[in-house]
């Protein structure tokens, strides 16, 4: 199985603002996004 390509946190949440998720909670280094139909996902924006 092939490696995933790394994406920018930046990058990522962009792309998933755009597929319809917006920001619903924001802790530390890490944000939570929603979408309309329930699904939620966390991005962690600084990875050390």
């Amino acid at each position: 199985m092939p490696k995933l390509p790394v994406i920018k946190a930046k990058n990522l949440l962009s792309a998933l603002q755009k597929a319809g998720f917006a920001k619903h909670h924001q802790a530390g280094s890490h944000i939570q996004l929603k979408h309309a139909d329930g699904r939620r996902v966390t991005i962690p924006l600084k990875i050390s």
